[in-house]
């Protein structure tokens, strides 16, 4: 079975902490996705989907299985948010008691440069993260028990946050160039027979 840790498709401009939680998919976003689960039908014959249990993450993938259906193939198993209380918003140490006190995002310790976050994080500079060892095998842990149930499909299409697939690139990406990874919409990882590779979907399925 391959797994595609993928990050949701075209969202809302996010304006708030109540925006992280609440904003849409794009009518552009909606279209990717059903584009997305078209290219994916011609690649495998089954699929199971789950997601982050964010909005934006759950339209991700359930777009997706229409555009897997219309081929004529169906999703096995449903969409299971993957983080639940096991991993949920787990880069973050006591995330709701963060957003109680409304404190600025982690990004803002760096000027709201990504990468030097990311290889802050990987530092463990910031002490309201985790470590991204720590994510990885959070969320490993969270994927495994899907696979486990739904042992008969040919992949499993995870879909989730930038943050959350930068940690894994961090892990599992051995040249130390690449490792620090921000995905666009409806890109990610891609776990198979040759190990790990990042993945873009739409118009083209390419890694």
């Amino acid at each position: 079975m391959d797994i595609i840790l993928l990050r949701h498709s075209d969202r809302e401009e996010i304006k708030s902490v109540k925006g992280f939680f609440d904003a849409k998919l794009t009518e552009e976003g909606v279209i990717k996705s059903r584009e997305a689960g078209r290219e994916l039908a011609e690649k495998y014959n089954s699929i199971a989907i789950s997601s982050s249990i964010i909005k934006r993450c759950f339209n991700t993938g359930v777009e997706i299985g229409k555009g897997f259906s219309e081929k004529g193939k169906k999703v096995r198993g449903v969409i299971v948010p993957y983080e639940e209380k096991r991993v949920f918003m787990a880069f973050v140490k006591n995330p709701f008691e963060k957003l109680k006190k409304n404190k600025k995002p982690v990004i803002d310790h760096y000027g709201g440069d990504y990468f030097k976050m990311l290889k802050g994080w990987e530092k463990l500079e910031v002490e309201e993260l985790i470590s991204v060892k720590e994510v990885y095998e959070r969320d490993m842990k969270a994927i495994d028990d899907i696979r486990k149930i739904y042992s008969e499909v040919e992949a499993l299409i995870v879909i989730t946050h930038d943050v959350i697939i930068s940690a894994f690139s961090m892990v599992v990406e051995k040249q130390k160039e690449r490792r620090y990874f921000k995905p666009g919409y409806l890109e990610g990882l891609i776990l198979n027979e040759e190990g790990w590779k990042r993945i873009k979907l739409g118009k083209n399925f390419s890694t």
